[in-house]
Order: C-alpha cells, then structure tokens, then sequence
C-alpha cells in the first residue's frame, strides 16, 4: 500500500525534484513577470531602435515601433511567466535574454 504523497515528486514532473512551496514560488514569478519583463521589454526596444536606426530607418521611426512592439513583448513575457512550469527556467529565461539583448545593443550602439 503507498502512501497518499508518495509520488508528489514524480507528479511534479521531474522524479526528485524539490519544489518551492506555493507562495515563494508565486512571488518570485510576479517578479519575474513585472520587473524582469519590464527589464527584458526595455533592452529589447533599446537594442531594435538601435538596431534599425543603424540600418537606415530614421531614429525617431524606429523608436517609434520598436516601443509599439515593447507593448507586445511585454504582455507575451508577462503571460509566459505563469505559463512555464519552472520558476527556475523563468528566471534563467529572463537572465540569457536580457544578457544577449544588452548584448546587441552594446554592438550596434
């Protein structure tokens, strides 16, 4: 007979995985979604302003639609923080993109 939590690991998706419990789990997906989205959405439209001004498209055009698109970028982060099964992945999601979008913006600028 096995007991009723004794696969709770393997439920979770991942056998032996340690879990956060829920709260710190969803605090830190909050944050992840407004300030690390906030953070991600601002290198990104920064480094296409730049990108598309260093292309040939004038300044005040390509930020223009590069902050309209922020808009968009923004809401897909913010829906995909909740939607990712590890908080984890989240985190380390928002930390590649926002190296490799300071990254660009760093190249082109």
């Amino acid at each position: 007979m096995t007991q009723p939590g004794a696969n709770a690991a393997a439920r979770a998706g991942s056998p032996g995985a340690t879990q956060l419990p829920a709260w710190p789990s969803m605090a830190l997906r909050i944050v992840g979604a407004i300030a690390g989205g906030y953070a991600v959405t601002a290198l990104a439209v920064a480094a296409c302003s730049a990108a598309l001004a260093h292309a040939g498209m004038a300044r005040s055009e390509a930020v223009a639609l590069c902050a309209m698109l922020g808009f968009v970028v923004y809401l897909v982060l913010a829906l995909w923080a909740f939607a990712v099964r590890s908080v984890v992945r989240l985190w380390l999601a928002l930390v590649a993109g926002a190296a490799l979008l300071a990254l660009l913006w760093w190249a082109v600028a």
